[in-house]
């Protein structure tokens, strides 16, 4: 019998991958539910391989050569518990025989175990040529079937699904050489796979196997384990947030008596030592696990506890990697650390773990590697330390609002829209106990600017306070000395001094003289937000705003300005700061008609 799909749904970020891949091969992963399949993205292999490299042939057949199996098996690992490898990718361009290669090749990929697939399906053969993608399954009898398929929003894929956040600790003992350390991960991976963890919930519910389940029935679905408060509702979380999470904590079970088949008890077995003289180094890592899952929203408790166990395991895998790596590099190994890399361009979680004492030029060329197999721009950072993600249940209560302006739309048809790349932390009057309400605007725009910087990785600077930026000013001469401390504003020109000097960042300063030509100038705009995506800081008069993108139709001449108010003066409640406008889309009303303005529009680095 044919394979069959119920659905097929594509993130439309793939097809943008797609279009800027020349050329090659590799696998498409994502996530299955009752039969229907969600592709997140797909994995490359080194497209400086040839894939005649990559595929050996042995008589008629087609396998897979070590050195690609060791590369997906590298970057899966990076990928939240419940995404899997479900197919294989190929953009052909000019060679002709380049998806019959790799479909011939298909029974060893399955063979390999490389694909995770339900046992009634088969897995995914997307090809990509001449703008088009053919969606196929292959069979390991090499029946194909044609299928049809949706390309929708990566974010209406995930809000089908939950985030489960796994935290907890494993104390890694090993002597310090690289043998050791393999046969201890080996080991520890082992154990990851058999039910060694409990996994506790905060609405206290304990996962001890697939089959063992305290505090819930099995058949209840996940969103029961969001934590609840005395009365039985849902905590609330932050306002806004993409995603539910559900916090876990990873917990070791107590060890219990073995027995060997014939049910006699080892525990009355005598223990044998192996004694070596020597000085001996030995490391003590006391490794945090931090791993995400995505599980559907009608997954079943009783469903979990082996994605769980997967993400366990892929954490341990990346570890092995990271600690090998580290004692290469070192001769030594520091704790290993567990980030979360959130990409525009993938729209999904991406984990590493990357050595504690390491700096980011250390790792350039694992991100190198990253961005080639995930099709990655290669011309700005993605998992730089300062890249890393915050888990919303890591969030502090009060913490600053990151992206305040997700969830709102333009309302305008038919429109043209290009928003700031990435993430920015919201700064606005009275932030961080500092009364600057009536005077300190361009000084809060200059800090969300900045935060900008910061959180794609471009520097690790501290977003500087009031005191720091008039000390700049007064340091390159721009101010006097009695500046410092005083209550002055300053201006766009002003913002692009303390940018330049603090972290390095060239600003081009658009000057308009009414609203009128603010207006006239939003191809500029639109130009800026596609090619450099920083957010804009905008001074006219005694006012200072944050413009973080535009939309605008060409035909009706509709127009709106994205704005962040850096005047607002209360808590972080993202609803109170939507509905009530202080960051919200704007009308070319919003602009004072006779009042000239100064835009600092930063120009990003280019680098990896």
């Amino acid at each position: 019998m044919a394979p069959k799909t119920r659905r097929l749904l594509l993130s439309n970020l793939i097809l943008e991958k797609f279009s800027k891949t020349e050329q090659g091969f590799g696998l498409a992963y994502g996530l299955i539910h009752d039969d229907q399949y969600f592709v997140l993205g797909f994995i490359l292999s080194d497209e400086s391989s040839n894939v005649k490299n990559l595929l050996q042939s042995d008589g008629n057949d087609l396998s897979l050569t070590s050195d690609l199996l060791k590369c997906w098996a590298a970057n899966q690992t990076t990928l939240p518990g419940g995404v899997h490898i479900i197919g294989n990718v190929s953009i052909p361009n000019e060679d002709a025989f380049l998806v019959d290669v790799v479909e011939a090749a298909i029974p060893d990929i399955i063979s390999e175990e490389v694909y995770h697939c339900p046992e009634t399906q088969s897995p995914l053969s997307l090809v990509y040529k001449d703008g088009t993608i053919r969606a196929s399954m292959v069979d390991d009898f090499m029946q194909k079937e044609e299928l049809e398929y949706e390309i929708v929003p990566v974010e209406d894929i995930l809000e089908n699904f939950m985030l489960v956040h796994l935290k907890g600790q494993i104390v890694i003992n090993v002597e310090n050489s690289s043998e050791s350390i393999v046969e201890e991960m080996q080991e520890q991976i082992a154990r990851s796979l058999t039910e060694v963890f409990t996994f506790n919930f905060q609405s206290k519910v304990f996962l001890n196997g697939t089959e063992e389940i305290c505090g819930a029935d099995g058949s209840k679905k996940v969103d029961f384990l969001l934590f609840r408060d005395e009365s039985g509702k849902k905590k609330k979380g932050r306002t806004g947030a993409e995603m539910e999470v559900i916090s876990a904590e990873l917990l070791s079970k107590p060890v219990k008596t073995k027995t060997t088949a014939e049910g006699n008890d080892l525990s009355k077995c005598a223990p044998i030592v192996q004694h070596k003289k020597g000085d001996i180094e030995f490391l003590r890592i006391p490794f945090v696990v931090d791993g995400l899952c995505y599980v559907h929203k009608d997954t079943k408790i009783g469903d979990l506890y082996p994605i769980l166990q997967t993400c366990v395991s892929r954490q341990l895998l990346l570890t092995n990697t990271c600690l090998l790596s580290e004692l290469r590099k070192t001769d030594s190994a520091s704790t290993p650390v567990s980030m979360h890399f959130l990409s525009p361009q993938n729209g999904h979680f991406l984990t590493l773990v990357l050595p504690k004492k390491l700096d980011d030029s250390a790792q350039e060329s694992k991100r190198q590697n990253l961005h080639e197999a995930f099709s990655l721009d290669k011309d700005r950072p993605v998992f730089r330390k300062g890249c890393q993600v915050l888990i919303k249940d890591d969030m502090k209560e009060n913490s600053l609002l990151i992206n305040p302006h997700v969830g709102l739309s333009p309302g305008i048809k038919d429109a043209e829209v290009a928003v700031v790349y990435g993430r920015y932390a919201y700064h606005h009057y009275m932030q961080d106990n500092f009364d600057d309400n009536g005077w300190g605007c361009a000084y809060r725009s200059l800090q969300t600017l900045v935060s900008w910087f910061r959180l794609q990785g471009y520097t690790d600077k501290p977003v500087p306070s009031h005191i720091a930026i008039q000390q700049c000013l007064v340091d390159i001469g721009d101010k006097p000395a009695n500046f410092v401390g005083s209550k002055q504003w300053i201006g766009s020109t002003e913002v692009s001094f303390c940018m330049e000097t603090l972290l390095g960042v060239t600003c081009r300063i658009m000057s308009v003289s009414s609203s009128e030509e603010m207006c006239s100038r939003v191809d500029e705009l639109l130009r800026h937000f596609k090619t450099q995506g920083t957010p804009i800081m905008i001074g006219g008069g005694v006012l200072a705003h944050t413009i973080l993108g535009v939309a605008w139709n060409p035909d009706s001449d509709d127009l709106r300005f994205l704005i962040l108010d850096p005047h607002y003066t209360q808590g972080e409640d993202l609803t109170v700061i939507q509905t009530k406008g202080w960051c919200g889309w704007k009308g070319p009303d919003f602009w004072t008609k006779t009042a000239f303005y100064n835009l600092c529009m930063p120009q990003r680095p280019i680098c990896l």
